[in-house]
């Protein structure tokens, strides 16, 4: 998989995949007469393309392999706002010979990040953090937070926002929805098998990701059907889980209530018997 846009409604914390697009090697486009693209291309599109509902203001997160300048300016240009990861390396150009890794050196030399704590999804989290307006490369004005949980240099992040006007609790929390990415896709892998196909051809795996996308969305329109309070998917799937043994039960209970059923049964299941004895 190349990229996927994840959206989470901020009214019922749904993680909602809106759109997949799969990375194609350099040497797979040679040979197959394609046009390559970066994933980083690819996310643009993704972005590009996204049209979000009425009314819904949309913040991008993404880490810094993919805070490229094409992509800062396609959120830029579409009305979007967005919290990133900045590389160490990442120059601040209204500071003489400054980039990200000395400039959290100096915070941490002049005891500048102040301890700060909120509370995300009913977990208290505790940082030290310190937030300045600063010219970065590629991103342009953006507001900085250098934040981490221990004042080591190496454990300090950078995060850059478009959002100057709020604090860095604010911006902090709404970088921590970040991580549900990572558990979305650890939904898709260990519950509904997204890892697991045996294809080959290219188009025969982007269909089984897009499959495994629509498994996800009919489980999540279900939990929504059933107001059910939980995150993730394994609730409503063990649902379905239950209710197919329920209705096996009930097909055999039906069937041991006739003598013809019980013969039915018999034969079946020495049928099964042999096709899968040992």
């Amino acid at each position: 998989m190349g990229s996927l846009l994840c959206f989470r409604h901020h009214i019922n914390g749904k993680r909602i995949p809106v759109a997949v697009k799969a990375y194609k090697s350099k040497k797979y486009c040679q040979e197959t007469n394609r046009r390559f693209y970066t994933q980083v291309d690819l996310a643009v599109q993704i972005v590009n393309d996204f049209i979000p509902p009425d009314g819904v203001k949309v913040i991008t997160l993404f880490d810094s392999f993919f805070s490229a300048e094409k992509m800062i300016n396609k959120v830029n240009n579409k009305g979007f706002d967005y919290v990133t990861v900045l590389a160490k390396n990442r120059v601040i150009e209204n500071q003489t010979d400054m980039n990200i890794s000395k400039r959290i050196g100096q915070l941490l030399q002049n005891d500048a990040l102040k301890q700060e704590s909120f509370t995300h999804k009913g977990r208290k989290k505790t940082y030290f953090m310190h937030k300045e307006a600063l010219t970065i490369s590629k991103c342009g004005d953006v507001v900085v937070i250098f934040s981490g949980k221990e004042k080591e240099q190496k454990k300090i992040k950078a995060l850059a926002s478009s959002m100057v006007h709020l604090s860095v609790v604010e911006i902090s929390k709404h970088y921590s929805f970040r991580w549900e990415i990572e558990i979305f896709i650890k939904e898709l892998k260990q519950y509904l098998g997204l890892g697991d196909y045996q294809v080959r051809p290219y188009r025969a795996s982007l269909r089984h990701v897009r499959c495994v996308c629509m498994a996800y969305l009919f489980l999540i329109y279900f939990q929504l059907r059933r107001k059910m309070n939980t995150q993730g998917i394994k609730k409503p799937l063990l649902h379905f889980r239950n209710r197919t043994a329920i209705e096996s039960f009930q097909f055999i209970h039906g069937k041991l209530k006739t003598k013809k059923g019980i013969i039915y049964l018999k034969d079946f299941y020495e049928v099964l018997s042999k096709k899968y004895a040992a």
